[in-house]
This record gives C-alpha cells, sequence and structure tokens, in this order.
C-alpha cells in the first residue's frame, strides 16, 4: 500500500486522475482471540470484534465508492503471478463456555460435574454433522479448546472453546461478507512467498514479487479506474448492486452476535 502512494505522488501522476485515493490500513482484520475482543465489547470500547465491521459502522467507508486489497500468497495457489480466490468464505464467530463443578479428582470425583466431559461430547457432535453440509455450501467447522480446565487434580468446572462457522453464502451461513456487500471489492492474490499462511514458515521470498509488484499493480488498478474522468470506475459503479445497505448490514452483524445460555 505505501509503495502505492509513494508511485502515484512520486509520478506526479495522481495529480491527473479523477477523483480522491484513499490508503486506509484496517487493524485487527483477523478475526481472532474473540474472549479478548469481547471484553472490549463489554468495556463498550468496540460494538464488533473485526476492523472492518467496526469501521463500517462508525461511517469510515461512507465516502468510499470501491475498494481494492492484495492477499500475498505461495506459488502453490495460482499458476500465473497473480489471481482470484475461487471462493471467499464468510463465517460466524462463536465462543463457548461449559460450566461443571469442581471437585477432587482423585477424593471425591463423584461430586462433581465435568465441563471437559461436555465439551469433548460437543466436539463429537459437531463432527458426526460433517456429512450432513453440501459441498456446493463449502462449510468449514474447526473449534478449538482454549481452556481445558485449572488443575490437574480438580474436576473441571470452566472449559472454552473457540470456533468459526464458515460456508461460502449468505443463505448457507446467516452472515455477511463484510465490505464487498456495500461497494466494488477487488481482492487479488500475488505470489511472492512461500510456507503456509498463518504459519512459523511464511516469509516473503521474492521481494520482487512479495512487495514490489503488488504496489505497482495497486498503482496502476487507481489509474485505470480513475483515468479519463474515471471512466472505468463509473462503468463498475454503474454494474454493481449491493448485496445490501449499510443498515441492512448492520442489523444482520447484530442479529449474529448474541449469547445463548442452555441448561
Amino acid at each position: 500500500m505505501l509503495g502505492a502512494a509513494a508511485g502515484l505522488v512520486d509520478s506526479g501522476v495522481a495529480r491527473e486522475l479523477a477523483g480522491r485515493i484513499v490508503f486506509l490500513a484496517v487493524p485487527a482484520e483477523e478475526y481472532v482471540e474473540i474472549e479478548y475482543r469481547l471484553g472490549l465489547v463489554r468495556r463498550g470500547l468496540t460494538r464488533f470484534l473485526t476492523g472492518k465491521q467496526e469501521l463500517i459502522r462508525l461511517g469510515i467507508f461512507d465516502d468510499i465508492d470501491m475498494a481494492v486489497m492484495i492477499h500475498t500468497t505461495g506459488p502453490d495457489v495460482h499458476e500465473g503471478a497473480a489471481g482470484l480466490s475461487p471462493s471467499s468464505n464468510g463465517f460466524i464467530a462463536k465462543n463457548i463456555r461449559f460450566i461443571g463443578r469442581a471437585a477432587h479428582a482423585g477424593m471425591a470425583p463423584e461430586r462433581g460435574i465435568n465441563a471437559l466431559n461436555a465439551a469433548q461430547l460437543a466436539l463429537n457432535a459437531i463432527h458426526a454433522q460433517r456429512e450432513t453440509f453440501r459441498d456446493e455450501d463449502c462449510v468449514r467447522v474447526h473449534p478449538i479448546i482454549t481452556k481445558g480446565g485449572d488443575l490437574v487434580n480438580v474436576v473441571p468446572s470452566d472449559v472454552r472453546m473457540e470456533t468459526y462457522v464458515r460456508a461460502k453464502t449468505p443463505d448457507a451461513l446467516l452472515d455477511a461478507g463484510d465490505l464487498s456487500q456495500l461497494i466494488p471489492v477487488l481482492h487479488p492474490m500475488m505470489t511472492g512467498a512461500c510456507g503456509s499462511h498463518h504459519q512459523t514458515d511464511w516469509d516473503i521470498a521474492d521481494k520482487e514479487s512479495g512487495y514490489v509488484n503488488p504496489s505497482r499493480s495497486m498503482a496502476m488498478m487507481a489509474v485505470a479506474l480513475l483515468s479519463q474522468d474515471a471512466r472505468r470506475a463509473r462503468h463498475v459503479l454503474d454494474n454493481f448492486t449491493p448485496g445490501m445497505s449499510k443498515a441492512e448490514y448492520l442489523d444482520r452483524q447484530k442479529s449474529v452476535f448474541r449469547t445463548a445460555v442452555f441448561s
């Protein structure tokens, strides 16, 4: 992003383009650390759990007509230097807490209610549902246990789990795809990296492909869209139908942001 900004400004071409170009970094892009972010919500510091959702709520994108970003990937994803993902799933995150009764695990286990056993049953029940997911919905469910108990000699009374439920369509998931529901969004993948996404072996192995080419591509995309009195940008906007309004998007997000308690 910084490379694209430098290229457009230093070359002087930005002055010849119709419209404004905003270089915007989105914090908290990954939907992780759910318990911590729920704490921010409880304290009134945020309303949603990711940067894009919160920025949409705050109106940061209200005067933005379209958005472009580039995600770096490895050569195993695309045959060429760039490409688009065939599917970009939406998801709902779930933060689950199992509450039992603590007891001494060696002396009086019968007095306890083992919350970890309940969590294990839940994991098995989720796994039993996998064969019912339709291939075309591209459903993915991948839970983790973030707290399995407190002490090894105490029957676990507080066990916590986080999971995503991903799917390809809102109908399959009851979820929304954030910014792309409101304005035209382009999110290509470009090579230059090696290793696996979000793993310790991830690295930008080819600096030209990983840093320079994405900068050039973003800058040239701005030129292509906003030159000739923004002819191409106007064409994109004229042929774009939003999936939902901002109000509908926020209502959808609020409808899935809830707490349920089962005895």
